[in-house]
């Protein structure tokens, strides 16, 4: 729960240094987070604030979003369609609108998202403070040359233990980025095969088929909203 506040209070920050009241629409897959500012705050302050847990964040959360005309919603879910799917689709369709987006989260699969100019990942890299806000420059220097376009493949080859991605056995950061730099994408790597060192091929021949399965677990982006889905506004 404090995590949640304090996603929330690190993006306000963000926004806020645009220097104008904004219209923002906050998608939280936290209940606790969106029922707070959208129906218990009111009464917290008539209350002033006693027998409230974290009362600091939320009175600093709070003077926060004062200043803008801020939605709150929760992303509730259901099987089949993880919740950041869902929030995935709608960060997409509203850069589609011409509308910015922060993406605030831990997953790095969400790097697959960023787009210039219009959506940017604000990555909690460690703890409840440590944010770092990536465009599609700062994925290719944190990711070593690799575009958000083919962050996929680059996870699926190196691995990623926070979503279960084995990755390819002897194929590290450096590697996965060289060879796609290189070639592209997947289907580039294995067309060239034959191209890179010989440890390299080694590594990659064995892990063709599985690797190809692992990255088709990892979903892109739904092309269209789930069908059961909840908010709090």
């Amino acid at each position: 729960n404090r995590m949640a506040i304090r996603s929330a209070m690190v993006a306000l920050e963000l926004l806020g240094e645009k220097g104008k009241p904004l219209s923002l629409e906050f998608v939280s897959d936290s209940e606790y987070l969106v029922k707070g500012m959208n129906e218990w705050m009111r009464g917290w302050k008539r209350r002033e604030w006693k027998n409230v847990k974290n009362p600091e964040l939320w009175q600093e959360l709070d003077a926060l979003a004062e200043d803008h005309d801020n939605r709150w919603r929760w992303v509730r879910g259901h099987n089949g369609h993880p919740k950041n799917e869902y929030a995935n689709f709608l960060a997409t369709r509203a850069a589609q609108e011409g509308m910015d987006v922060v993406i605030v989260t831990g997953d790095r699969d969400s790097y697959q998202l960023v787009l210039d100019p219009h959506i940017k990942v604000l990555y909690n890299k460690r703890g409840v403070s440590d944010y770092a806000l990536y465009d599609e420059a700062g994925i290719a220097q944190r990711c070593l040359g690799v575009t958000p376009a083919q962050y996929l493949d680059y996870a699926s080859l190196r691995g990623d233990t926070s979503d279960n991605l084995p990755g390819v056995p002897g194929i590290g950061e450096q590697t996965a980025a060289k060879l796609l730099t290189t070639y592209g994408g997947l289907e580039g790597v294995y067309e060239h095969l034959d191209d890179p060192p010989p440890q390299t091929r080694t590594n990659l021949a064995p892990g063709r088929a599985p690797h190809r399965n692992t990255r088709d677990m990892t979903p892109p982006t739904p092309a269209a909203p789930p069908a059961a889905r909840g908010t709090a506004a």
